[in-house]
């Protein structure tokens, strides 16, 4: 509500969330992923979490595919569809919410979701879908999507730490603290940007039709494929 009222108010320019976007990218994001990775315990059960992200794009790029002939979009369409319904963003809002509910585990579980998980997904296939559904030629750089990818502070920052961890690396309490300060103002600067860029006026109807098949998407059959193959399907197996 403060970002919306700073924006409405024009207390800040208007381009004042590129500047705190970038404070949260490459400092708050690398700090608390420094942090936490390091003294992160891995085991199978982070491992669904993070893999939900991908079967939620593959749904979307499923389900989009194949109601093609029923909605009637054109190629960018389709392609804008799989890729925002079916790729979320949970670091900005996400990481607030992990730790108030679940404290320091929450936040740990939260990284590795966002950058092993909706990250990866957005950056390689979500990249790929872009380019094929928009360039007439559909073709994909793979070259520069890697090169894209190590160069996001954060991912670079998780794959450092993920290796400090692994050859036994733990933080001191010194390097903790420091750390924990140098990230604690992402939670509130991160929920300010998201409300200054927050515009509830919507004047393109052009676009009501593909916003409901997403929100359908991202609302409904996103939710049931993940329970239905998470709860129903594995718990028969025996998966825990």
């Amino acid at each position: 509500m403060a970002g919306w009222l700073f924006h409405r108010l024009k207390i800040l320019p208007d381009n004042a969330p590129q500047t705190l976007n970038g404070l949260i990218i490459n400092l708050f994001l690398p700090a608390i992923t420094l942090r936490h990775t390091v003294e992160m315990p891995v085991h199978a059960a982070y491992l669904l979490p993070v893999l939900s992200a991908w079967l939620v794009f593959g749904g979307a790029c499923l389900f989009f595919w194949a109601s093609r002939r029923w909605t009637q979009f054109d190629r960018s369409t389709l392609g804008a569809l799989m890729v925002t319904a079916g790729i979320s963003s949970i670091s900005f809002v996400g990481f607030p919410i992990f730790e108030m509910l679940y404290g320091a585990e929450g936040l740990q579980m939260g990284i590795m979701m966002s950058l092993c998980g909706t990250f990866l997904v957005c950056s390689t296939a979500g990249i790929a879908i872009v380019e094929i559904y928009t360039d007439t030629t559909g073709l994909v750089n793979w070259k520069n999507i890697l090169k894209s990818m190590f160069r996001f502070p954060p991912f670079a920052v998780f794959c450092i730490a993920f290796g400090l961890r692994c050859v036994g690396y733990h933080h001191s309490v010194l390097v903790v603290d420091f750390l924990q300060k140098l990230g604690s103002p992402m939670n509130v600067i991160a929920l300010f940007s998201i409300g200054f860029q927050s515009d509830f006026s919507w004047n393109n109807k052009g676009h009501i039709k593909a916003l409901r098949w997403g929100l359908f998407y991202k609302l409904i059959i996103a939710p049931l494929l993940v329970w239905t193959v998470y709860i129903v399907l594995l718990k028969q197996r025996g998966t825990s």
